[in-house]
């Protein structure tokens, strides 16, 4: 069984959808342009091709960062430890303020059937080819095996990308399909969906699937009903302000 850390760090920081990519770049230079985690790009500008293991989120309009295994987390402190914590979006000096920190760790396991069930939402599914492949189906059914096929692979890249091999088959159904829109990513136009989705594969809460999951796309959320309690392990972390 292989195991995963994640740190979300909630600021009391609005943050408006467009302001994203603005918010990653503050970050970025705040903690210092040497800790590729931050930016995924090497010293000549070359971009360094893997999961984001810092991802940038907007919760109730507010941001957010997403910290994913041990050595993101520990590059986390390079990010908190100045003593001034104001950043810079787009010429805007802004402060952060930590509103709450969750430190969980997670078991990477699957299941002989699908019994986990999660949300996805702002899900950029389609790159140009499967995109034209999505157009021509001729039925919302084919149009869900198509983005099932796809998400699954975004799952097994995920996993790969974790260390963590996968040796049986990934059971996934689409429930619910809430609905697609047209949303823009460094000005281009994309489809992305909202919709929930079981399997037998367990992942951790919020972490992002999918393309531009540095910038909050491809999120997802536990489908718990009413009372249910998160899954995780959880463990403090203090951080000087």
């Amino acid at each position: 069984m292989n195991t995963i850390k994640l740190l979300q760090v909630f600021l009391d920081m609005p943050l408006g959808a467009a302001e994203i990519s603005a918010f990653r770049k503050a970050v970025a230079q705040k903690a210092g342009y040497e800790f590729d985690v931050y930016h995924n790009h090497e010293e000549n500008g070359k971009c360094i091709h893997r999961y984001p293991l810092v991802q940038y989120k907007r919760k109730q309009k507010n941001a957010s960062l997403l910290f994913i295994t041990e050595k993101a987390i520990e590059d986390a402190h390079e990010l908190f430890k100045h003593s001034d914590w104001t950043l810079n979006i787009a010429g805007e000096p802004r402060k952060m303020r930590i509103e709450n920190l969750d430190l969980r760790q997670y078991n990477l396991e699957l299941a002989d059937k699908p019994i986990y069930k999660y949300r996805l939402f702002s899900w950029l599914a389609l790159n140009q080819e499967n995109h034209q492949q999505y157009l021509q189906q001729n039925s919302l059914v084919d149009k869900i095996a198509l983005l099932k096929k796809i998400l699954i692979g975004n799952i097994l890249s995920f996993a790969q990308n974790m260390e963590w091999t996968i040796d049986q088959q990934i059971e996934l159904e689409i429930t619910d399909f809430y609905r697609q829109k047209h949303t823009t990513y460094k000005d281009t136009t994309f489809l992305a969906f909202d919709l929930a989705f079981c399997t037998n594969v367990a992942l951790p809460n919020y972490i992002g699937l999918g393309k531009a999951v540095s910038h909050g796309f491809g999120t997802i959320y536990p489908y718990r009903k009413k009372g249910e309690q998160k899954v995780g392990k959880v463990e403090k972390m203090k951080v000087k302000e």
